[in-house]
Order: C-alpha cells, then sequence, then structure tokens
C-alpha cells in the first residue's frame, strides 16, 4: 500500500529531514519513531487477535461449533482478512486517484502489473493454492519481499536514516539483509528436501521430481554454499564500507534491523503456533495504518481546509483518512457477519465469497503486492 504514502494525501510525509535520535550515539538514543510506529502496529495486532479471539470463544458457547458456518474459524487468520481487505482496498483507491497516476506512462505500468497480478493469481491456483506446499511458500516469499521493502521505505520516511550516507548504497545494503535472510531460508529448504529431512521431505518431490539421488544432493549442497558465499561476500564489503565492519553497520542502522527483527520472530511464533504466516500479513497492515495516521501530524493542515464527507477531505486529513479506513473495516465485518450468519459462508454467495472468503484472500494479496511495484 505504498501508495497511500507516496500519493499527493501525503507527500511531505516521505521527508528525509534526518531526526537528532538517528545521530546520537546507538547505546544512548531513545526509541525512534521507526521503532515505536513498529511496536504501536504489533500492538494493533495483538489486541485485535485477542477480541477476535473473544468472538471466536462467545460463538462456541453459543453452540455454533461448524467451524467453516462461524464468523471466525480462526482467530488470527480471521482478523488478518478482516483487517487486510481494507487496506487493499483502499490501496487502489488512492493509487488510481494520485498525481503521479496522471500520465499515460503510470498508466501502461498499472495495466501491465495488473495483468502481470492475473497470471501470478492463474499459476498459483493451477499449483494447488493453498492446498499446496511449494505454492503456499513461493508466496509467503513473495509477501516478504514486499513486506521488507515497504519497512525500509518507512525507515527513510520517518527520518530515521543517519546522515552522511549515499541514499543508493545504503538502499541496496539494507535490502541485502532481508534479501539474504530469504536466500537462506530457501537454501535450508532446498537441502533439506534434497535430503528429505524434517518437514522440508514433503516437498522433495515437489522441487526435484524425478532427479537422479546424487544430482538433487549436489544441488542442494550447492543452493548452501551459493548463500554462505554471498553473506561472505556482503560482511566483506561491509567491512571496507563502514566503520566498525559489519557490526558497525547494524549499530548504526539500530532501528530498521529491530524491526527485521520482530519481523522474523512474529513469523517463526505464528508458524509454531498456526503452521501458517497469518500474522505477517496483518502486521504489514497495520503499521500502514500506524505510519499513515501518525503521518498527517507531519502536514501542515490543506487550505483551504476540505469539506467533511469529500474525497478530498478523506485523502488529506488524518480524521477524514480514519474515517474512510475504520469505515470500510466495520462495512468488511459487517458483510462477514451477514455471511456467516445470514448465508453460513455459502460459496453460493459469489460475491461475498470472492471478497470474504479465507481461499480467495491469497489471490488478493497477490494482486495487492503486484500491483504495489508500479513506479512512483
Amino acid at each position: 500500500m505504498r501508495c497511500l504514502a507516496r500519493g499527493e494525501a501525503l507527500d511531505t510525509v516521505t521527508s528525509m529531514e534526518v531526526s537528532p535520535a538517528a545521530l546520537s550515539t546507538p547505546a544512548s538514543r531513545p526509541l525512534t519513531t521507526t521503532e515505536r510506529n513498529w511496536l504501536a502496529a504489533l500492538a494493533i495486532v495483538v489486541g485485535g487477535t485477542l477480541l477476535t479471539a473473544l468472538v471466536l470463544w462467545v460463538e462456541k458457547q453459543m453452540g455454533v461449533t461448524n467451524r467453516s458456518e462461524r464468523l471466525v474459524g480462526n482467530a488470527v487468520e480471521s482478523f488478518m482478512r478482516f483487517l487486510a481487505l481494507p487496506h487493499f482496498l483502499l490501496a487502489i483507491l488512492f493509487m488510481s486517484t494520485s498525481r503521479g497516476m496522471r500520465t499515460p506512462r503510470a498508466w501502461i505500468w498499472f495495466v501491465g502489473l495488473t495483468g502481470l497480478g492475473v497470471g501470478l493469481c492463474f499459476a498459483f491456483g493451477h499449483a494447488g493454492g493453498r492446498a499446496a506446499y511449494l505454492p503456499n511458500a513461493l508466496f509467503l516469499t513473495y509477501f516478504l519481499v514486499h513486506e521488507f521493502r515497504d519497512q525500509a521505505f518507512f525507515y527513510r520516511a520517518n527520518g530515521d536514516v543517519p546522515g552522511g550516507t549515499d541514499a543508493g548504497t545504503m538502499r541496496w545494503d539494507l535490502l541485502r539483509v532481508p534479501l539474504l535472510g530469504l536466500a537462506a531460508i530457501a537454501a535450508a529448504f532446498l537441502m533439506g528436501s534434497a535430503f528429505s529431512i524434517g518437514g522440508a521431505r514433503r516437498y522433495t518431490e515437489a522441487v526435484y521430481g524425478s532427479t537422479p539421488v546424487g544430482l538433487r544432493y549436489a544441488l542442494g549442497v550447492l543452493a548452501v554454499v551459493l548463500v554462505a558465499g554471498a553473506c561472505h561476500l556482503t560482511k566483506r564489503s561491509w567491512d571496507k564500507r563502514y566503520e566498525g565492519g559489519a557490526l558497525g553497520f547494524v549499530r548504526l542502522h539500530r532501528p530498521l534491523f529491530f524491526v527485521f527483527g520482530g519481523i522474523l520472530a512474529v513469523l517463526v511464533l505464528d508458524i509454531i503456533l498456526n503452521g501458517r504466516a497469518y500474522a505477517i500479513v496483518t502486521l504489514h497492515v497495520a503499521a500502514w495504518y500506524v505510519f499513515v495516521t501518525r503521518g498527517f501530524a507531519k502536514r501542515p493542515a490543506p487550505n483551504p481546509v476540505p469539506k467533511a464527507g469529500t474525497w478530498r477531505w478523506m485523502r488529506s486529513t488524518r480524521r477524514g483518512f480514519l474515517y474512510l479506513h475504520n469505515g470500510l473495516f466495520v462495512v468488511i465485518v459487517a458483510a462477514a457477519v451477514l455471511w456467516a450468519y445470514g448465508f453460513h459462508n455459502s460459496s453460493e454467495q459469489s460475491a461475498l465469497w470472492v471478497l470474504l472468503s479465507k481461499d480467495a484472500f491469497p489471490y488478493w494479496t497477490i494482486m495487492h503486492v503486484t500491483i504495489s511495484f508500479v513506479p512512483r
């Protein structure tokens, strides 16, 4: 949902002014805007999930035992859908009406990426969708690229990037961290599936098919060697480029590494507890919500003041944005209540199924992530 921060409503949110906290000594500086915002987003995820769990408990006490007919099947997953769907809808609204979309080039990108998103949705469904292990692993990786990219953007827009750093080099060095992390996870997965170790053995046939055993082992080892080599080269470049080497680089950019570490912790905990990565999506949406709403405080009041209820009011004022986002959230929850208690979550109600079902949600997410790559 980068469009919410880069559209005309929030142009000044992306100021590159460096905050004093970012230049102070890492050991003594207080929490930065990036860290405080992420913790606020985490609080939304925890609080919303607990509230949804309470609804689930009430449903069970009322005798709604059939999971497929409840409003809440899984508290983490249900809250994810309820919060993320307004985010997805607003992303399209804000992007399509932003100043950046007033050129033919922007619309060519938009239409092209929309087509690519549709193609990825077909590929995801053809490969088995939610029911298949490998498509879900690729889906998660795709989403995490989107999430880490946006967190790096927040870091810059919040003014927490230390001064004296080349913007292009810094951006690449920071993004290399999650990319190498994802590569390490992928290499471990390829190694595990090649040697049929642990849970990765379930993917051996899907990944390697009829590949001879010896070649399969070699490919698994090669993946680990390549990632280890990339990590070594990255460390060497940081040792040469930054005072204090790689450790100094981590200390210099503590706020973003704090966020990256928190994301990883939430991801691992969610997979352990639910077997799926639900909370990481909710965390992404909550982080955008906090970033945008707090960003309005950095902007001067629009002049002339827009009339309440107008589109300009919803785009250019904090109250208007809250009205729009939270109003959409209420509408989504109300529709889910109607679908659950009025129609027992029946797929025959095709419009409600496409909008609200957990089976349709990955396709909404794929489209959202793909369209977010429109250049701004």
